[in-house]
């Protein structure tokens, strides 16, 4: 970054965009299903006078396994901001890593000469595409953070070595030393630094093509040789070595359950998740400002964003860094007569109206929804739970019921409610999964949980996950075929359902009393219909929710 590109980093017009994107995106947050997980991990690691746990202590089905916490730094800064703000400290967090990406976007902006129209575009549409993502706060946000550095610090590189003069180590070359550093950050709050390792690698092959085509550029690519070298060593910096580079190989080539590690035509996203598309697309077709290098990072991200939908946020962030130069070129070739009627000082007016028109378009679609949860008692500085749904709904009525009920032991719930489960329940109860998945169950473990999930269909008389292991709780969506297979079950009884949630205790002689009271009600525990939709997290306050029995 050059010493004139942070004093002046646009229009005032732009700052004002600018300011109302990082409002959009930082008013509004909906807990994530492992947001409970999280912040308990780095409480433990708190209280525990450790980094982060090495041993599970949360699980039946693997007790005392190998846990490789690609977060853990993360989840420590997570523990740190809960004791001393709640709620609103993690939303700080987010915010802070938020507004970090738009301000790397405003530079790129700057530093391509981009115009308002342009940036207006660039914001407005990646704040858009960015909110499906940074709504939650989770650690996912420092690889956003992280990754935008990482792509402006790269193109400026670039930029400046494509000729010999640029090759002599002017100042803003030295900013590429700040590439390690940033990993050695990165490889401790979030698996996604793989993505950096592979933006890292494309600038890497194309400075030694370039060497090959132009002598001049011999010294750039030496020192990018440096830099990379430097980058991979500090990946592991790190509390597990390769083991962690293994475990998140692993991850990457395999199957994944979770929603987001889908391919995105087989999820029905969102339209406005295929504007980066259409972006890239439109820049490369129109504009004569072309970068073979840009064509092709876009190209392997764009292929990542197709395959797994969380990669979507990875590719707006790209489009946003990378292609202002490309956007304000297309835009002045297509639509000249009107970038000259919307230009120069006589026609402010029309420019203020445009900005004015944006504004109130974002601050009224996050003032709706915001409304709506205030009504619930959830204000904007606050973290929303919400209780209906099951996805991203958490059981907040059925964990209510088990604690009323004393019911505690050996839980198998839905993947997504895992961690909630944890921070209520534990050490009283373990579950048999949850959402860290790989970092801490084996193969076979998540075999037998994919099996579980199938007897509703083939409802055999044995399955292992509830019948090799001491099970002896049973939490599950009420539409799943998990519950109509347990309804088949003799062993097992149901004790309460909703419109979420199933609950069924294994017919124990511990669970005696419980299930007696249960079966001389005549029916299942039913919850006070007055219960919110949504709720402040962690979603379950001491004493609950009040229980009628019916």
């Amino acid at each position: 970054m050059t010493h004139d590109e942070l004093p002046r980093l646009g229009s005032p017009l732009t700052l004002l965009v600018w300011l109302v994107c990082v409002l959009f995106l930082s008013a509004l947050t909906v807990a994530d299903p492992d947001l409970w997980g999280h912040t308990l991990y780095g409480l433990r690691a708190i209280d525990l006078g450790v980094l982060t746990e090495r041993a599970d202590p949360f699980s039946y089905t693997v007790p005392g396994g190998r846990w490789i916490n690609h977060e853990w730094a993360s989840e420590y800064e997570f523990g740190v901001a809960w004791r001393l703000l709640g709620g609103f400290g993690l939303i700080l967090w987010r915010n802070a890593l938020v507004t970090g990406v738009l301000l790397f976007v405003l530079a790129a902006n700057r530093r391509a000469g981009a115009g308002l129209a342009t940036a207006t575009l660039l914001l407005v549409i990646g704040a858009e595409c960015l909110s499906d993502f940074v709504v939650f706060v989770r650690p996912q946000v420092t690889t956003f953070f992280c990754f935008a550095a990482y792509l402006f610090i790269l193109q400026k590189w670039w930029q400046q070595t494509g000729s010999a003069s640029g090759s002599r180590g002017e100042s803003p070359a030295r900013w590429l030393y700040a590439i390690p550093l940033i990993m050695a950050a990165w490889v401790n709050h979030h698996g996604g630094f793989l993505a950096g390792i592979g933006v890292l690698a494309i600038y890497s092959i194309g400075a030694l093509i370039r060497a090959f085509a132009d002598s001049s550029t011999i010294p750039a690519a030496r020192q990018m040789t440096v830099v990379s070298l430097l980058t991979l060593a500090a990946t592991f910096v790190n509390p597990y070595g390769w083991n962690l580079h293994a475990m998140l190989w692993e991850h990457l080539w395999t199957t994944q359950l979770v929603r987001e590690w889908r391919p995105v035509w087989s999820v029905g996203p969102s339209p406005v998740l295929a504007v980066p598309f259409g972006i890239a697309a439109f820049t490369f077709v129109f504009s004569r400002r072309r970068s073979l290098i840009d064509f092709v990072v876009l190209l392997v991200i764009g292929w990542q964003a197709v395959s797994h939908l969380r990669h979507v946020a990875l590719l707006c962030i790209a489009v946003m860094v990378l292609l202002p130069g490309q956007v304000e070129d297309a835009l002045q070739r297509l639509f000249p007569l009107l970038r000259q009627r919307w230009s120069g000082l006589e026609n402010l007016w029309k420019q203020r109206a445009g900005v004015a028109a944006v504004s109130v378009f974002l601050i009224g679609l996050q003032v709706q929804t915001s409304l709506d949860l205030w009504k619930h008692g959830v204000a904007p500085w606050q973290i929303a739970v919400e209780n209906r749904s099951y996805v991203p709904g958490m059981p907040t009525r059925a964990l209510t019921v088990m604690q009323q009920l004393d019911v505690n032991g050996n839980l198998v719930t839905d993947y997504g409610w895992g961690q909630f489960a944890i921070w209520h329940l534990f050490p009283e109860s373990r579950v048999a999964f949850d959402g860290r998945y790989r970092t801490v169950y084996p193969a076979e473990i998540e075999q037998k949980l994919i099996d579980f999930h199938k007897a509703g269909d083939e409802l055999p008389q044995v399955c292992p996950l509830i019948d090799d292991f001491p099970t002896e709780i049973a939490l599950l969506p009420v539409r799943a075929g998990t519950t109509r297979y347990l309804d088949t079950r003799a062993d097992w009884v149901s004790v309460y359902r909703d419109d979420q949630a199933a609950l069924f205790l294994r017919d124990l002689p511990d669970f005696a009393s419980q299930i007696r009271q249960v079966s001389q009600l005549g029916a299942d525990l039913q919850l006070d219909p007055g219960v919110p939709r949504w709720t402040v997290f962690p979603g379950l306050p001491k004493g609950g929710t009040r229980v009628a029995f019916e």
